[in-house]
């Protein structure tokens, strides 16, 4: 009899063919799968939110290397065979947007920095595409890719329950204790000795050392920061938001979904049809009719079907506490699309399409019954996406308004929160960095050009969904992909003896041949000569180096990273059993895209690298099978050109992005360390001289010699003219931004109030009317305004400015924007200026 486990592993026709059992040639050809997956599946384990920052910045470096080892492996066969269609075309002119208006911004003006750093992640998702489509030539590679990639997210899914129902809890009694402690000797400290103080101080450092900043200590960022602790219990995998966690899951999710629906059919047919066999194998010997023996116990495909279940438990559960709401919509989507597709191009029978609905509906409201019950989910959930949907509303509004003022290319990559700010409806919550919707994202960032490669990213989804849904067929003894060797009735002829027990005799399984390929052979073919099962498949060690790679950037071997990664590989030995060799169908992938595509027209994501690679590699599933394009293979020269590319992007990437950024990032850590205002102050000077493009190295250097002026009893002018150059030249490098023009107009109004000279009064006022034009609806900049205009003897211009500042606090209470409110002291001050008679 057939076990689970035999079936599960018994290799296809079609993979037996094209993947051979051995491995020949050149062994740097297991080193590029190898680094191909590890640089995929790192965008996993760190945060991809700090793109801008230039945090991947060495995964970008990475694709660039792997590009030079292509042409590189190129020369050491005749070519690399790409193939160009239009799915090629539509990955290149979305990234190719980005670099255009990155390249725009850079040789302008704008935050460049920002800039730089993003044109070399499009231009490492140029790279990355071709490689990845170069990295999956065979059903046993595209397997293998999903059995490690599924593992990833199941043990990411088991994490973020950690999370919540571990590691939140322990966090939020650790700030309760600390926080009471802390409450008590501020009650008591007036009256208390310095041992109060100095334990009062010593909880404030360990409070601003966990990630808090010092306005969540009190006042309105206090109760911000509670509401948040207490209510808000996402789970966040190793992203730092959970809508980006969310729509990983929703991928993933859906995929395993239609896997294990397709499994589960597929194991009926077989089912169905051996015991017909049987039957009519099952024949009285004298008669040589039938004689009605029973149906043969050929055993069910349990074990492998319970785990898909499992799988998708911990996976859907994970998802649902994200409390994503446009990822439950994509999830809709992507099952209405198959389920759709399924019964017009399968022409299942409606009663089974009807029953598979109801059973689905049925686990999903049980997940959410359970996480209901545990916690999880609450009314809000539901309740609140009216108002969620109309923050979108307003988002989307502003962000159109952006994109009016340069519809052709963009505002540019990294550019678009300062923008953003000077149309920002009063009433909307956030200072959101990216529009919240797939379309406007794109246009606003890339220009026409990447909306062009988008909009047909899509029409090369949905005609594959036309074309490869009609060529796509249940998985049954027929076909050729999956012939597991099961006799059908029709091809059967009858033998002339059968066992006692009337079961047909097990058909000998067939053995891959070694096949060895020619020394010289184009590099995708060369490809398929590595072992892609078991641990020695250079996918699987890969993906797992690149977790462990994450110890260079901790700095240490921490115990949930060991855990971790201990978990991963578990789980990849044993889906490598339960699933079926066969690989997912084009229809999953195709409706597991639509969802993520409809999850991302209502939540950001598009811009960072984890999502767009993981939305390039589903398409790349989705459109593998359609029969368009053209394969082209490069001659010696073209991968010549090819290595020299690689090393010239590697090169510049590094000394224009990588390194700069890297040195920054050192001395900035280090001047937060440092004791002496005269050592930090040494350390931003560095900071400036190592990166031309960064704002944030002058921010902080004109915050230390502002300081220093201020605090001397007899300040030195020439003190405050080098923080008024620094800071102009944080403004030369980040010109839309507020906090740069406001930063300096309350430096004028500094200087001169003990000066009194009418100049500086005059800049301070120029300054704030500058910031205010950046940010036209945030209460405490107008408050800060209202304040400096009132001291320049402008009373009418601070009374104006003082009541837009109420106007605007009334609105952030009545929506609920609790980090937006004002102080009451400061409220009050308002109050008092807004009424104030004009002399």
């Amino acid at each position: 009899m057939t076990t689970p486990r035999t079936a599960a592993r018994r290799p296809s026709a079609s993979s037996a063919a094209s993947v051979p059992a051995v491995v020949e040639g050149d062994p740097l050809r297991w080193v590029w799968l190898a680094l191909v997956s590890g640089l995929f599946f790192i965008r996993w384990w760190q945060p991809t939110e700090g793109t801008a920052l230039g945090d991947t910045l060495p995964i970008a470096l990475g694709w660039f290397l792997a590009l030079a080892l292509t042409g590189w492996l190129g020369l050491r066969c005749t070519g690399w065979r790409i193939r160009w269609d239009g799915l090629h075309w539509a990955v290149w002119l979305l990234a190719g947007g980005h670099i255009v208006s990155g390249l725009i911004i850079a040789g302008t003006s704008g935050d460049r920095r920002a800039a730089v750093n993003l044109i070399w992640e499009w231009t490492s998702l140029a790279v990355a595409f071709p490689l990845l489509r170069s990295a999956l030539p065979t059903i046993e590679a595209r397997r293998e890719w999903t059995v490690v990639a599924l593992a990833a997210v199941v043990t990411l899914s088991a994490y973020g329950l950690t999370q919540r129902f571990v590691f939140y809890p322990q966090m939020v009694k650790q700030y309760e204790r600390v926080r009471q402690e802390l409450d008590q000797l501020e009650q008591t400290a007036a009256s208390g000795g310095v041992a109060d103080v100095q334990r009062m101080q010593k909880l404030r450092s360990e409070m601003l050392g966990n990630g808090l900043s010092p306005h969540m200590l009190s006042g309105s960022g206090r109760a911000l920061l509670e509401g948040r602790l207490m209510h808000s219990s996402e789970p966040l995998g190793r992203f730092a938001l959970a809508n980006t966690f969310a729509g990983l899951l929703l991928v993933w999710w859906a995929v395993l979904v239609f896997q294990t629906v397709q499994f589960w059919l597929s194991g009926r047919e077989k089912h169905s049809q051996l015991a017909a066999a049987g039957n009519l194998l099952a024949v009285d010997q004298n008669t040589g009719r039938a004689s009605g023996t029973s149906t043969p116990d050929i055993g069910k495909p349990l074990l492998p079907l319970m785990g898909m279940v499992l799988s998708l438990t911990v996976i859907g559960y994970c998802l649902l506490l994200t409390k994503s709401r446009t990822a439950y919509v994509g999830c809709m989507v992507s099952l209405f699309v198959w389920t759709l597709a399924s019964r017009w191009k399968w022409s299942l029978q409606s009663r089974r399409v009807v029953l598979w609905g109801v059973g689905c509906a049925a686990a999903l409201g049980g997940i959410t019954l359970i996480a209901s019950l545990t916690g999880g989910l609450d009314r809000l959930v539901l309740a609140e996406a009216p108002k969620s949907l109309q923050y979108r509303l307003d988002y989307w509004r502003s962000s159109l308004q952006v994109i009016r003022e340069s519809p052709l290319f963009g505002v540019g990559p990294g550019q678009f929160r300062q923008s953003y700010l000077a149309h920002k409806l009063p009433r909307s919550s956030e200072e959101i960095a990216d529009p919240h919707n797939l379309v406007l994202d794109v246009w606003a960032n890339g220009g026409l050009l990447a909306l062009a490669g988008l909009s047909w990213l899509v029409v090369c989804l949905t005609r594959s969904l036309w074309s490869g849904a009609a060529q796509s067929t249940l998985p049954t003894a027929g076909d050729a992909e999956n012939s597991a060797q099961v006799p059908t009735p029709a091809a059967i002829p009858l033998p002339p003896s059968v066992s006692e027990s009337g079961v047909p005799p097990r058909p000998a399984r067939k053995i891959p041949q070694p096949r060895v390929l020619p020394r010289k052979a184009p590099l995708e073919a060369d490809i398929t000569s590595v072992r892609m099962n078991g641990w020695s498949s250079p996918i699987r060690w890969g993906a797992l180096v690149s977790l462990l790679s994450l110890w260079l950037v901790e700095g240490a071997l921490e115990t949930p990273l060991l855990a971790f990664a201990v978990a991963w590989s578990v789980a990849i030995l044993v889906l490598d059993v339960i699933l079926p060799v066969e690989a997912i169908r084009p229809l999953s992938w195709m409706a597991a895209s639509l969802g993520l595509l409809t999850h991302l027209c209502g939540a950001g994501g598009i811009g960072m690298p984890a999502i767009t690679q993981l939305l390039v590699l589903v398409a790349i599933f989705a459109v593998s099978e359609t029969p368009v394009g053209t394969e082209v293979n490069l001659p010696k020269w073209g991968s010549w050109g090819v290595l020299a590319g690689g090393l010239a992007l590697l090169g510049g990437g590094f000394w224009t992005a990588a390194q700069p950024v890297g040195q920054v990032q050192s001395l900035l850590t280090r001047a937060d360390f440092a004791k002496l205002p005269s050592q930090r102050e040494q350390l931003y000077q560095q900071a400036t001289v190592a990166d031309s493009l960064a704002p944030e190295p002058w921010e902080r250097l004109a915050e230390v010699l502002f300081a220093k002026w201020r605090s001397n009893p007899e300040p030195d002018d020439a003190d405050f003219q080098r923080a008024v150059v620094a800071q102009w030249a944080a403004i030369e490098r980040n010109p839309l931004s507020f906090h740069t023009h406001r930063a300096l107009g309350m430096f004028y109004n500094a200087v001169a109030e003990k000066s009194g000279r009418k100049e500086d009064y005059e800049a301070a006022v120029r300054e704030m009317q500058v910031a205010l034009l950046r940010y036209p609806h945030n209460a405490e900049l107008q408050a800060d305004a209202a304040d400096v205009f009132q001291a320049a003897g402008d009373t009418k211009l601070a009374a104006t400015t003082a009541r837009r500042a109420l106007e605007q606090d009334d609105v952030n209470h009545a929506a609920g924007h609790r980090d937006k409110w004002l102080v009451e002291r400061v409220r009050k001050r308002m109050e008092q200026l807004a009424v104030s008679k004009v002399d």
